[in-house]
């Protein structure tokens, strides 16, 4: 049965949640009194924006258990370009939250939320195994996020992770914090057999999608476009499938089935013309 972990209800986040709670094993990096700095003493929440800050410097949620829904009905959590992950999904200790894992979790979801201003990614998946299709199958997702504004990494980020359903989120201006040059709106690394749909990765420093050793995904609907070097790069990746997708298209040393492939010029070649890039101002 799924633990249903909802965010920002009528409860209020302090009493959903606790520093370092393990009973249903999501843990908030809000800092108690020994690991206090500069940047606060313990989350706090902006009422009238639902913006839920200060988590300290390594997460602001950690998840290390399967069968989990994370609903976060609306709520905007702020890495204020400070905490390393908004929502990391690992199976370790909250204090070795930055070891991966090689043991698999499942049936995880994620939803309705915003995360900004995160060092390393709004979201990581690592090591999140499921199955799309099939009897009994009941795929982990990620579907409603906005994972903008955030670092060196991406948005959204799956590694070692399979049969995940990514759809219909927003991961635009991905960058790394106050420096720029770096950033993807979702990357997919070592990850398998997975479905991205109807997903907006615009204006990210290099890609909207970057796909690497990862094979037999499905890219559909997915708009990338505005982005610095391409919409969609792929790199050693093959048999994965996209369809009605806008954006173009880099690879490298690698496969995939088009159907209205366009490239980043006028040939396929793993270098081309880069996209139109004008990001927007971030968020005050």
């Amino acid at each position: 049965m799924c633990t249903s972990a909802y965010f920002a209800g009528k409860r209020g986040f302090e009493k959903s949640f606790h520093p370092y709670r393990t009973g249903n094993h999501i843990s908030t990096g809000s800092k108690t009194p020994n690991q206090a700095d500069n940047q606060g003493s313990g989350v706090t929440l902006n009422s009238s924006t639902k913006t839920f800050s200060g988590f300290g410097h390594d997460f602001a949620i950690h998840i290390n258990s399967s069968d989990v829904i994370f609903d976060g009905m609306g709520a905007i959590l702020d890495g204020g370009g400070y905490t390393q992950y908004g929502i990391l999904v690992n199976n370790q200790s909250a204090n070795n939250f930055n070891s991966l894992s090689s043991n698999p979790l499942g049936k995880i979801s994620i939803k309705n939320i915003t995360l900004i201003n995160f060092v390393q990614a709004g979201i990581l998946f690592n090591k999140v195994i499921d199955t799309l299709s099939g009897p009994g199958s009941n795929p982990s997702s990620i579907t409603n996020v906005n994972a903008s504004y955030n670092g060196d990494n991406s948005g959204i980020v799956l590694e070692n992770s399979n049969g995940i359903e990514v759809s219909s989120n927003t991961v635009s201006n991905n960058h790394k914090i106050n420096v720029g040059g770096l950033g993807y709106g979702i990357s997919l690394v070592s990850s398998n057999n997975n479905n991205l749909i109807r997903n907006i990765a615009d204006y990210n420093p290099e890609y909207g999608f970057k796909v690497e050793d990862s094979s037999s995904n499905t890219f559909s609907g997915n708009t990338a476009t505005g982005n610095n070097l391409s919409g969609f790069y792929v790199y050693h990746s093959d048999s994965n499938t996209f369809t009605g997708n806008k954006g173009c298209y880099i690879w490298d040393n690698s496969s995939f089935i088009p159907s209205d492939i366009n490239y980043c010029n006028s040939t396929p070649s793993p270098t081309g013309t880069p996209d139109p890039y004008s990001p927007p101002a971030a968020p005050s």
